[in-house]
């Protein structure tokens, strides 16, 4: 071999050598600036505030919001759930379950409704015959005396009821406004648009919970900052391990109200939308002497199911 293939061979193994160093050095920064997975293990599995919840006498009422994370290794595996840590809190203030479904509206038009509309009322009219002179006057006008010669035709076939309604879809269907309205003014009725109702899919559930932390405690403060971090960092995605532009999803909450819900309501499971905590929620803001804690934080989340609610939930 030559020494000039020498050299060749010798500058692309460093070049390589050199790129890959690089992109090891890329990867691992930008892996060592962002929390791994296992940094959740820094929170406590299950956090308990304040921290005589469950020291009562008779049955504890508490909410225990618990985070889990899904899991796949492979595409021929079935996802798992992964508990990644929780907490127990006071059930809040306020506990609202609205359930709501979507609906959309759909205009049949002034023409096709009123058509529909005639052969509904028409009795012993017959239908195609009907359409035929509705279609043959629609297309025939002119003016307004040849709207009237229509509306006077098929007055004696559908009904006065359902003149009315044709002389409505006529007003609708005819391109000159003024031409329309004149009609309009002289039949006395506005266009019926025949809306009817269609329905989309049920909505998805959302949440609103809401917390005064007032510590009485250094151990408490600790507790009230570790829950809103621990929110934080489950409501989040992360970059995936083995690529800087994907995501992980972020992890999902189960709810639960105790020490009985059987009253109550029930949750599918969350994601966490939004977290908001205020620090000063007084006139003025006011810390412990020695850890300079906040005295009272206002704690808010706000949840979105991920499941619909059918009728086979209420069974």
């Amino acid at each position: 071999m030559s020494d000039t293939t020498n050299t060749l061979s010798n500058a692309f193994t460093d070049a390589y050598q050199f790129a890959q160093k690089g992109a090891k050095t890329f990867i691992n920064t930008v892996k060592g600036a962002l929390p791994n997975d296992a940094s959740s293990d820094r929170f406590s599995p299950d956090i308990i505030y304040p921290s005589d919840l469950l020291n009562v006498s008779g049955n504890a009422y508490y909410m225990q919001i618990k985070f889990e994370k899904y899991q796949k290794r492979s595409t021929t595996d079935n996802g798992v759930l992964l508990p990644v840590g929780g907490a127990r809190l006071p059930i809040p203030a306020n506990l609202r379950d609205t359930l709501s479904v979507n609906y959309d509206t759909h205009g049949m038009g002034p023409a096709l409704g009123a058509a529909a509309e005639a052969i509904l009322n028409a009795g012993g009219v017959n239908s195609s015959s009907l359409i035929s002179n509705l279609s043959k006057n629609i297309q025939n006008i002119n003016g307004v005396e040849s709207v009237a010669t229509a509306l006077t035709d098929n007055a004696g076939k559908v009904g006065g009821v359902a003149a009315k309604t044709a002389a409505g879809a006529f007003a609708g269907v005819v391109n000159n406004s003024f031409l329309g309205n004149t009609i309009s003014s002289l039949t006395g009725i506005a266009v019926n648009p025949f809306l009817s109702v269609l329905f989309k899919a049920p909505n998805f559930k959302t949440h609103s919970f809401s917390w005064r932390f007032t510590p009485s405690s250094v151990e408490e403060s600790n507790k009230a900052k570790d829950i809103i971090q621990m929110f934080k960092y489950h409501m989040l995605p992360n970059l995936d391990q083995t690529s800087a532009i994907l995501f992980t999803y972020p992890d999902i909450a189960i709810i639960k109200l105790y020490p009985s819900d059987s009253y109550l309501y029930t949750f599918k499971p969350c994601v966490v939308t939004s977290v908001t905590a205020n620090f000063a929620p007084g006139s003025s803001p006011s810390f412990f002497k020695g850890t300079n804690a906040p005295t009272a934080i206002d704690f808010a989340i706000e949840l979105l199911e991920i499941e619909y609610w059918t009728k086979n939930d209420y069974k």
